[in-house]
């Protein structure tokens, strides 16, 4: 599989590739690997348990009441119940929401963490 970047980047341009979601720089002379996931960048989603109730699977994501798409469930870090979930297997991503692949039930705890 082959990337496509920009044709004329500026300096300091980043590409993702939304597939796999890795990211590049461009340093004004080739792209160098990028990661956005830096102490300032990570950000604590809202909590949503308050609205588990063990049927509902989809819950829109967060931040400071601000909706967020992040690019792929890797890049999230979520903890239902004291437990962390597996990105892709116990949940994924549509869009600006987080799909959960068993509802998760109600009085259970929520925390999670937006990598970059």
């Amino acid at each position: 599989m082959a990337l496509d970047f920009p044709n004329s980047p500026g300096i300091g341009s980043v590409f993702t590739d939304s597939t796999s979601g890795f990211s590049w720089k461009w340093d004004g002379t080739v792209w160098q690997s990028y990661s956005s996931a830096t102490a300032s960048n990570i950000q604590v989603l809202d909590n949503i348990s308050g609205s588990f109730n063990g049927s509902t699977t989809s819950f829109p994501l967060t931040v400071s009441s601000t909706s967020v798409s992040p690019v792929n469930a890797q890049q999230l870090e979520i903890s239902v119940g004291g437990i962390i979930q597996n990105p892709g297997v116990d949940y994924t991503i549509s869009s600006s929401n987080i799909v959960f692949t068993t509802a998760p039930v109600s009085g259970l705890t929520f925390f999670g963490k937006l990598l970059g």
